[in-house]
């Protein structure tokens, strides 16, 4: 089987100790005391992610997938591992709900809008009073492979029409395609290692290992 790119995690448990946006901006303090913000760039997703394994075909199997990577040298599609999907619902329930307009739900939305400050989602053909609560995702992707993610700031709710908006973090950047689908079952970005990944092996058989990983965002 070839290995295409970004590639996705091998299909096993893993843990993203930490998962959040790593802002690019310089505060410069002036003679009168204030300290203005300038942005460089768009914020960017820094991850860290631990797995555990028992065996050495897991252990192998996540070894292979590092190597692959060839340290930064290719992308893969990172998430947080701890929100998958809404927090409200598990994946079959959530898959269950029909759409407000008409159609089966696939965690996708058929209209998307942004305000002006492009830091407020608004979803439309959403399930009616469909829910997302603080932490959970908002994602994006577009020409096949371009991604970008976004963390809900407050909890709120779709109308029983199926349309609703929701405050996010970091903002949408305008490098995102008027094209692109927002999506809200395991959304994703892409990323690449920034560090070499820290691997602890007990007897052959127990495997720990350790990458942290940031954001890639490509136009």
């Amino acid at each position: 089987m070839t290995i295409t790119y970004p590639r996705a995690f091998p299909d096993s448990r893993f843990l993203a100790e930490s998962f959040d946006p790593e802002p690019q901006d310089v505060s410069v303090p002036l003679a009168g005391g204030q300290g203005p913000s300038v942005s460089l760039g768009p914020s960017r997703w820094l991850a860290n992610y631990r797995v555990e394994t028992l065996g050495r075909t897991r252990g192998a199997e996540w070894g292979a997938w590092l190597a692959s990577l060839r340290g930064s040298g290719r992308l893969f599609y990172g998430r947080d591992s701890r929100r998958p999907f809404p927090l409200a619902y598990t994946e079959a329930q959530m898959l269950a709900l029909p759409r407000a307009t008409t159609g089966t739900f696939d965690g996708t939305a058929i209209t998307t809008t942004l305000n002006g400050a492009r830091d407020v989602i608004g979803m439309g053909g959403m399930p009616a009073n469909f829910l997302l609560t603080v932490g959970d995702y908002i994602g994006f992707y577009w020409d096949t492979t371009k991604r970008s993610l976004h963390r809900v700031l407050e909890t709120a709710a779709a109308n029983s029409g199926g349309t609703g908006s929701w405050n996010v973090e970091p903002v949408v950047p305008t490098l995102v395609s008027g094209f692109a689908v927002a999506n809200v079952l395991r959304p994703d970005c892409l990323m690449r290692l920034i560090e070499p990944p820290q691997v602890t092996n007990q007897n052959n058989r127990a495997h720990s290992i350790t990458f942290k990983a940031r954001q890639h965002l490509e136009a």
